[in-house]
């Protein structure tokens, strides 16, 4: 049914219980005036509809509760209260015989009566169908036949007869309490509690719809049908009561069972729907030992997972991590644990050595279960009782199957989480590319006495590489070439930073061992303690024909003249290592001269040590040797020649480092 019409229905219905109600108070009001029984017939009719309406719209709302069952079995328990507090206010007097025509009081009183037996009888109706999806409604229906019956015709004949068949057929519906089953012990507890009350009252409310005289003398004359209907409704209520209470107190031994089932069945299925789940793999475990712990009622339950040939503890429930960790070490070392089945042990101690402190840990039943993945042992699941119990073969058969869901769902969890890393990375790596790449030259400056080849090719992990160009006043240019510690976006963000300090400082220093000294303060500041930045910086004056470079800590550079090839190493330390005077005090300038023809190659570590398929690294002899070969070509012919030499030297398409290279020929 859709929102609108359930809306209009609801509304429908309000609006005729208070259409029935009015109608109901001015034919009773009526009824004493005009000789006949026609106007009391007339009103019992509306005090009829008035129940129905009261019925349904009770049915309609105590169905949205039908998840809840004591909840509907509380509103009965209520319904049968109010009913009894009306009639032994009419048995107390309140409504004397010589009023009863003329009071308004007797006729609001009849109307809050008929609802209240109808929300009773709806509470009772909705408990009916719980839990019985396929149960023929004619059962409830051909009851409800007899009631309506026994409420028009029995106060004119045939009285004894209806209610009589009225109680036989309330009898057989009460037997229809397959919803109690599936309370918890708890929720039975309450509900015996509830249904012992709703008994009481019901008997009571029974005893005096059957047998007080001035509820037997007023009902007659102003709603004849609503006694026989309370006579009825409050038989079905005690019986619908009664059963409810021995069928609770039956199923009450075997509720503890019960709820464990439940309990196992509810957990494994929580589990199993883990394995298809982007689950984090820390949560999975501590839902594991936890679920395992309340299931199997243990003390304590933790993990044991093999990872790398170790093993670590990623959840322990009532217990320390690293305690669980020595104790399930402890004990497969101590014990021969199947990895197959589930080892159980009983009134065992185990010593282990925390730090300074060595603990003796005691149990009275330890259950131990091979987590198994594709014939692989994956880790153990432990759970321990400590004392004055053991686990039983319901624990066992709990703990084994607890044991292969847990293993599949924390191999799944962890493939994920590693799967989700390896994608976090991967996009680290290109962000971190394209960081680099834009902070690279986007081309290479003009010289009039020098042609400049570079070559720059990134790993596959981004690294640091770097190079960069400066003007440095007139002719001078000042270059840099760097490696940055470590790898991804961390990297990059160092790069970053250092060619702004080498921007900022170029205009200001004119020494390059004075600039380094600057930028190692800076960076050594900023920083972390396992990063480092190795870097050559030159400055080139052409007036001159003098090359002025330091090196902190960086890869030798090359210098062809005059037919030969020499390597360059100055001393210094790498940036961010040392501060000063350590780091000026261990730095060396130096002052090369060039002339025309001469050749100078930068170089970062990723070409010397770059390995071909035998392991052997490339080298800065066969770099020497390729230069001086390649001597009389120009920058750009040079840069060719060697990473041809190179590439055919590694012949291997993965390539392990980035790999930078500068090229100055002098003019």
């Amino acid at each position: 049914m859709k929102l609108g019409q359930r809306l209009r229905q609801a509304k429908w219905r309000k609006w005729s219980l208070a259409l029935w109600a009015a109608l109901f108070l001015i034919c009773s009001w009526l009824s004493p005036l005009i000789p006949g029984n026609l106007w009391l017939i007339v009103s019992d009719l509306f005090l009829f509809l008035l129940m129905a309406s009261a019925f349904w719209s009770g049915c309609d709302f105590l169905g949205k509760e039908k998840h809840r069952p004591l909840t509907i079995v509380l509103y009965a328990v209520l319904a049968h209260a109010a009913i009894l507090l009306v009639l032994l206010a009419i048995r107390g007097g309140a409504l004397s015989l010589t009023a009863a025509k003329a009071a308004v009081s007797s006729r609001v009183a009849l109307l809050a009566l008929g609802m209240l037996l109808a929300a009773g009888l709806a509470a009772s109706r909705v408990l009916f169908f719980l839990k019985r999806e396929h149960t023929p409604r004619s059962y409830f229906n051909a009851m409800l036949l007899c009631f309506s019956l026994t409420y028009f015709i029995a106060p004119l004949a045939a009285g004894p007869f209806l209610i009589s068949l009225s109680i036989c057929l309330a009898a057989m519906n009460s037997f229809r309490v397959k919803w109690i089953a599936f309370l918890t012990k708890r929720q039975k507890i309450y509900l015996i509690c509830m249904a012992a009350s709703s008994l009481g009252i019901s008997i009571a409310n029974a005893v005096i719809f059957f047998g007080n005289e001035t509820l037997s003398r007023i009902l007659p004359l102003l709603a004849p049908g609503l006694g026989q209907a309370g006579k009825v409704i409050s038989i079905y209520g005690a019986c619908y009561s009664g059963i409810i209470l021995f069928a609770t107190l039956f199923h009450l031994p075997t509720a503890d069972a019960f709820d464990r089932k439940a309990d196992e069945a509810a957990s494994l299925m929580d589990i199993g729907q883990s394995l298809t789940g982007t689950i984090d793999f820390s949560e999975l475990a501590e839902k594991v030992t936890s679920v395992t712990a309340r299931v199997c009622q243990a003390d304590f339950a933790w993990l044991l997972i093999r990872l790398n040939g170790d093993f670590t503890t990623p959840a322990a429930y009532n217990i320390g991590t690293s305690e669980a960790r020595e104790i399930g070490q402890a004990i497969l070392a101590d014990t021969a644990v199947a990895n197959d089945v589930l080892t159980l042990l009983h009134d065992r101690s185990w010593k282990v050595h925390l730090q300074t402190d060595t603990l003796t840990f005691s149990f009275s039943s330890l259950a131990i279960a091979p987590l198994r993945v594709r014939n692989r042992v994956t880790g153990y699941l432990f759970m321990a009782i400590k004392k004055e119990k053991r686990f039983d073969d319901e624990d066992i058969r709990s703990a084994e199957a607890f044991a292969n869901s847990a293993a599949i769902a924390l191999e799944n969890a962890r493939m994920i989480e590693a799967r989700l890393e390896r994608e976090r990375l991967k996009k680290e790596l290109d962000v971190a590319r394209d960081v680099q790449f834009r902070l690279l030259p986007s081309q290479l400056p003009t010289l009039g006495f020098a042609d400049i080849a570079a070559y720059f090719s990134p790993a596959f992990e981004a690294g640091g590489d770097y190079y960069d160009f400066f003007p440095a006043g007139g002719d001078k240019i000042g270059f840099a070439i760097a490696d940055v510690s470590g790898k991804g976006i961390a990297a990059a963000f160092v790069m970053a930073e250092l060619k702004g300090i080498c921007e900022s400082l170029v205009g200001m220093f004119s020494s390059p061992k004075a600039l380094l000294a600057k930028a190692n303060d800076i960076l050594k500041k900023t920083l972390e303690k396992n990063r480092f930045v190795s870097a050559t910086f030159g400055l080139l004056d052409p007036q001159a024909r003098v090359m002025k470079v330091a090196r902190a800590g960086h890869m030798p550079f090359l210098v062809c003249s005059a037919g030969r090839v020499e390597h360059y190493t100055p001393a210094g330390l790498v940036l961010g290592l040392a501060q000063d005077p350590v780091f000026t005090e261990k730095m060396e300038e130096m002052d090369i001269p060039w002339r025309e023809g001469d050749a100078l190659v930068f170089i970062t570590d990723g070409i010397t040590e770059a390995k071909n398929l035998l392991g052997n690294d490339f080298g800065l002899d066969r770099l020497k040797t390729i230069v001086m070969e390649n001597s009389n070509r120009n920058a750009d012919q040079l840069c060719a020649a060697i990473i041809a030499e190179l590439k055919a030297f590694t012949n291997n398409p993965v390539q392990h480092d980035d790999i930078t290279l500068l090229v100055f020929k002098m003019k």
